[in-house]
């Protein structure tokens, strides 16, 4: 799917266009509820929140629910202050990794679990001497957290795509139970 297709997309090069200061609130259509907010400083990306992550991967996590959520965005100028920097790159940059991520999505949805599982650690690999990728540690911690596979993907800091590599992976290990 092209970039042009997202409206998230258009409402930030847009803004980008006109060199906006402020924020782009992400809220629910029905119920106008906040989810998060891009903040723009002179037309530049300069940070983002929604779904407990930050900068770019809040950004990618928005491209990926934006056809799947009832979401809207609503354009507030505001005054921004620099500290609050947490994307140091040109938005031609962010798009480009942002196209990227999204194909690492595709080739990944189709081996995501069903959001209805409940996934544990298996303890006895726990205590085995498998070495683990960093992704791997991030998403058994979430585990020992959260069990169900809805709860997983909401609320770990890692991206969908990198969530379920790491499920696959560590599948492949003898590391989780799948109930």
């Amino acid at each position: 799917m092209k970039l042009e297709d997202y409206e998230i997309y258009n409402v930030i090069s847009e803004q980008g266009v006109f060199q906006f200061t402020g924020r782009i609130n992400i809220v629910s259509r029905s119920s106008s509820q906040l989810f998060g907010a891009i903040i723009m400083k002179d037309g530049k990306l300069i940070n983002s929140v929604y779904k407990k992550k930050e900068g770019i991967k809040s950004i990618f996590s928005l491209f990926v629910d934006e056809k799947t959520s009832d979401l809207r965005f609503i354009v507030e100028p505001e005054v921004v202050d620099d500290f609050k920097i947490n994307i140091p790159y040109p938005n031609n940059k962010v798009f480009f990794f942002i196209q990227d991520q999204l194909e690492q999505y595709e080739k990944t949805v189709k081996l995501r679990p069903p959001e209805n599982l409940s996934i544990f650690i298996n303890y006895e690999f726990i205590e085995s001497d498998s070495l683990l990728s960093r992704d791997e540690f991030r998403l058994i911690c979430t585990i020992l957290d959260k069990s169900k596979v809805s709860e997983i993907y909401s609320s770990s800091e890692l991206l969908d795509y990198e969530i379920t590599m790491a499920f696959v992976s560590l599948r492949k290990k003898g590391a989780l139970i799948v109930k």
